[in-house]
């Protein structure tokens, strides 16, 4: 079995939980809630990226050009210009991307096969990106531009993205041990966005 396939097999009943434990209605459904949501994802997405990036160092073009936890505090900033929130309610989101790039939560991601479990939640979170757009821009004014870079993903190339994702993945797990790698740390990211959005109501 390739390892993009085994990876989807492996993780599927996890994924399916903690789908149901998150509500995207709640995260997504209202302008300031969105703003949380923003600030959950800059809260410890940035040492994913920069794990990944130290462990990985691959050249490949789509891991260079992924999306990032740059892509939502650009979002955040965004918003909080449409906001017109005053110095006293804005969010320095410097200081939280550079206090999470500091952080120690994802050591455990040390490894090229750890951390290709990882992107394997990472990238395929992209492709439920549409639907989850369609949640934001409804608790929007009509006719405002909504800040949504991180959550539209790629765009239309979503899905051709992905389909070169799971081909890097098939390419660099080959051996049964790095697969099993990958498939306990994607299980392990999963938890990670669990606790992150499924607890909080």
């Amino acid at each position: 079995m390739s390892a993009s396939n085994l990876l989807k097999t492996e993780t599927s009943d996890l994924h399916a939980t903690v789908e149901q434990s998150i509500d995207w209605s709640h995260w997504l459904g209202t302008v300031p809630q969105y703003g949380q949501f923003l600030l959950r994802m800059i809260s410890f997405l940035p040492e994913v990226d920069q794990r990944c990036d130290e462990v990985l160092g691959t050249s490949d073009a789509w891991f260079i050009d992924r999306r990032r936890a740059s892509w939502a505090a650009a979002d955040l900033r965004d918003l909080q210009s449409f906001q017109q929130l005053d110095n006293r309610n804005a969010i320095d989101i410097d200081t939280v991307v550079d206090r999470s790039s500091h952080a120690d939560q994802f050591v455990w991601v040390d490894d090229a096969p750890t951390a290709a479990g990882v992107l394997y939640v990472l990238e395929g979170s992209t492709m439920g990106g549409k639907q989850l757009c369609h949640l934001v821009r409804a608790g929007f004014p009509a006719d405002t531009h909504v800040p949504l870079r991180y959550l539209s993903g790629y765009g239309d190339q979503t899905g051709r993205h992905w389909q070169v994702v799971k081909a890097w993945l098939d390419r660099i797990l080959v051996a049964a041990d790095d697969q099993t790698k990958a498939v306990e740390a994607a299980k392990r990211m999963f938890v990670v966005f669990g606790e992150q959005l499924g607890s909080e109501k």
